[in-house]
């Protein structure tokens, strides 16, 4: 017995051997694939907001530049009712029928979202009604109608216009023309109760997220 058991010891030491050699190669591949993302990351996203180039639109009609094909994007430091309502009548655009305003309410409890006051002026010139959808993840109390549209009243918009939860009674398939990933696109049906969309973001972390 003292001689097999013996035997029995120097067998599972290379086992330990193993198991440990095995648990430090998977930690340092690890390490090494973190270390490598973020050599990659850090000269990749830096972005300097002192080297932008900004134009304005005197300077591109002077230059005869053709941006057709582009978007024109309008900035601003000012952050009020008056230079939202100022950037949105720059647009010269004029919405015709009934006219949604997209935008997120915000979770319950999260102070994340547009400040009410700020958007009113907008969103009550046009005569819009607030657009949202329900969340297609749980454990958020705006994936149920009812609930939403309590949070929605928590946080000021049912003040400033009516709310609409475009899915509470469903979806409506919209084709995606031309489309790679997506041939079709689900939305909320109550999306067909309207003309014009403004929509109105604010700024996220999601995509630091990954999604």
């Amino acid at each position: 017995m003292e001689i097999h058991f013996t035997m029995k010891e120097k067998k599972d030491k290379p086992k330990k051997k193993s198991a440990l050699r095995v648990f430090l190669t998977v930690i340092g591949s690890i390490l090494i694939i973190v270390l490598g993302f973020i050599a990659w990351y850090i000269p990749h996203m830096h972005y300097d907001i002192e080297q932008h180039e900004f134009y304005d639109i005197a300077s591109l009609e002077a230059g005869n530049r053709n941006y057709d094909d582009h978007s024109i994007v309008y900035m601003t430091n000012d952050i009020s009712p008056e230079a939202l309502m100022k950037i949105y009548e720059t647009l010269d655009v004029h919405p015709q029928g009934k006219v949604a305003i997209k935008l997120s309410t915000g979770e319950a409890g999260n102070p994340n979202y547009l400040d009410p006051d700020l958007i009113k002026d907008l969103v009550q010139s046009v005569d819009g009604t607030i657009i949202e959808c329900n969340t297609a993840y749980s454990g958020s109390k705006r994936a149920d109608t009812q609930m939403h549209m309590q949070v929605a009243k928590d946080h000021g918009f049912t003040e400033i216009a009516d709310v609409d939860i475009m899915d509470r009674d469903g979806y409506m398939v919209i084709p995606v023309e031309g489309g790679v990933n997506l041939k079709e696109n689900w939305v909320g049906q109550n999306l067909a109760n309207y003309d014009y969309v403004i929509v109105l973001s604010h700024f996220k972390g999601h995509p630091m997220g990954g999604f």
